[in-house]
């Protein structure tokens, strides 16, 4: 899963497929402790592996850690470039964004095999992709935030001759197809609900990270953007597959400094959780986040200090409280 520092805190929001929700909003989710361990190097990405049924981490240099046994984490992989993000597909190949190669590449476990799935689109290369996430088909979205990701940037969006920047659907075949968007100013994170009808983007305009959620008509084209009341400084974003549970199919699970929050769909207010862990802004971060097991209801959450050189995971449970 993605995991990268926004401002001075890393938000995540997960899309969270459930069953038909029930009880009335606001109400609180426990999140059980089943364990913390600690990884010697900083985690940028966490990310289940639907196929082999475990947990991944990868840091910034490349190694993929297998987090199957919380007991003896181990790094299985390594040269895996300069990934900002990374999800795994049901194939279990992971799709990794590159940093350095501004490229999205895909990577087989066991063979190692290494593919580029696209850097450039109409003959330019990509500029500073950001996150990608898979839709309803198999289809990748990928986020490129251009030159308008800066502090200084206003409402009025990036400064003349910036990166091209934008969003893009990656076609199973390979094409690139750019989704254009006068809503976007510097594109972040990226995800579709199970249904493919929702796309989630959020995009930064200055210092702070708008959430926008797009109606997917049928021949694929955005329509209807909103800006999601209360969301902002957001960081990363995932696609999860349906599970058991409360919450309904297409949930929003938003991570922020001062815990979770359930919000459904259309932005609607549905529930929340304190974090598991003490996270001080001034000491501590969310780097990463994913929701995985065999019944979607298991939670790994890592966090690292400024200027550390390890991470911490937290596996936690989601359950409703009475």
């Amino acid at each position: 899963m993605n995991a990268r520092m926004a401002g001075w805190l890393c938000l995540l929001l997960v899309l969270v497929g459930c069953s038909t929700p029930s009880g009335s909003a606001d109400r609180v989710v426990d999140l059980r402790i089943v364990s913390t361990h600690d990884v010697g190097a900083p985690l940028v990405a966490l990310a289940w592996d639907p196929r082999r049924s475990r947990f991944l981490g990868l840091d910034g240099e490349g190694v993929l850690y297998d987090l199957e046994d919380p007991d003896a984490i181990r790094a299985v992989a390594t040269g895996l470039g300069s990934p900002r993000s990374m999800i795994v597909g049901a194939d279990g190949v992971l799709r990794l964004v590159e940093s350095d190669s501004r490229s999205v590449v895909s990577w087989e476990p066991g063979s190692g095999r290494r593919r580029v799935v696209a850097g450039a689109f109409d003959g330019a290369r990509f500029h500073m992709p950001a996150d990608v996430a898979f839709d309803a088909d198999g289809a990748l979205w990928l986020t490129d935030k251009g030159d308008g990701m800066s502090l200084l940037s206003d409402l009025e969006g990036p400064p003349p001759n910036s990166g091209l920047g934008g969003l893009y659907r990656i076609e199973r075949s390979g094409e690139v197809v750019r989704i254009a968007d006068e809503d976007l100013k510097a594109p972040d994170a990226v995800a579709v609900s199970p249904g493919g009808d929702r796309v989630y983007v959020v995009d930064w305009s200055g210092s702070a990270g708008r959430l926008i959620a797009f109606r997917r008509d049928r021949n694929g084209r955005l329509r209807d953007p909103s800006v999601l009341p209360g969301v902002d400084r957001c960081g990363p974003i995932e696609v999860l597959g349906d599970g058991p549970g409360p919450w309904a199919s297409g949930t929003l699970l938003i991570g922020s400094h001062g815990g979770l929050q359930f919000l459904g769909p259309a932005g609607e207010r549905l529930g929340r959780a304190e974090w598991p862990i003490p996270v001080d802004h001034h000491l501590a971060s969310v780097t990463g986040m994913a929701l995985g097991g065999p019944d979607g209801r298991s939670l790994a959450i890592a966090t690292t200090t400024r200027f550390s050189e390890s991470s911490r995971v937290v596996f936690v449970r989601l359950t409703d409280r009475d």
